[in-house]
């Protein structure tokens, strides 16, 4: 993504967003901000002409969050990460397991796609892009529709799953380096949650992880969004960071 060093110059433009938004945005990180490292990236931004600059801070970092505040960022989201690790599947998974029956889950199919991106566009309302009134409303949730199709791109890093009716899906993100997989996006149509799906998709991500010969699950969601920090937790995961998500315009 991108870094801010302490107390240097350096910002990381945002390709992939810049694009989709049609206006630079860079993003800059410090696990602990101070007022010269702030100083300097904010020189950066403007002389680089950034529209939109993303920090990402450590959930307990209040005196960054008050000086990034003061400074003109608005924190417009608390992110909170989630980990497992997978093991085996019988061990790994006991007590975690969707009701049954569970809803077939396989790789999405290109008939499925149009009803797909329809559910991305629908399905995430807790985000820091809407909640930014400076994004537009309509290009923010077009931007889950983005992403889903880069799921559904494939390559050798992605896969998204789905179940038959198209009323789910999960993307999920291959790291064979590190042993990791990501669940980047998930959606359960509103006519659908509460009979199992979701933990359903959850379940078949974990899977094709462990085919992939990952070793531990990864999954990041808002702290406004209780439903899916429960849906994590019922199928094995625990709390592992919290961080805050601010924007700054320019």
């Amino acid at each position: 993504m991108s870094a801010v060093r302490a107390l240097g110059e350096q910002i990381v433009p945002l390709a992939w967003d810049s694009a989709f938004f049609g206006f630079p945005v860079a993003q800059l990180t410090a696990e602990r901000l101070d007022e010269s490292a702030l100083a300097a990236a904010t020189v950066a931004c403007r002389a680089r002409g950034i529209r939109c600059a993303y920090l990402l801070l450590d959930g307990d970092d209040a005196h960054g969050s008050a000086l990034a505040q003061a400074d003109g960022f608005a924190l417009r989201d608390v992110r909170l990460t989630f980990e497992r690790e997978l093991g085996d599947a019988s061990a790994a998974d006991a007590g975690h397991a969707a009701p049954t029956p569970r809803p077939a889950i396989g790789p999405a199919t290109a008939g499925q796609h149009a009803a797909l991106e329809t559910l991305a566009r629908e399905a995430f309302t807790h985000t820091r892009f809407l909640a930014d009134p400076h994004f537009p409303q309509e290009r923010s949730r077009e931007l889950y529709a983005a992403m889903l199709r880069r799921g559904l791109d494939g390559g050798p890093e992605r896969v998204t799953l789905a179940d038959g009716d198209a009323r789910g899906f999960v993307v999920c993100r291959l790291d064979t380096r590190d042993g990791v997989g990501t669940i980047e996006l998930i959606a359960v149509a509103a006519s659908a949650r509460g009979g199992g799906l979701g933990a359903a998709l959850v379940t078949a991500a974990l899977a094709r992880f462990r085919a992939a010969g990952l070793h531990r699950a990864q999954v990041a969601t808002q702290a406004a969004n209780v439903a899916s920090q429960r849906l994590y937790q019922r199928t094995g995961f625990r709390t592992c960071a919290a961080h805050l998500w601010l924007h700054r315009w320019f």
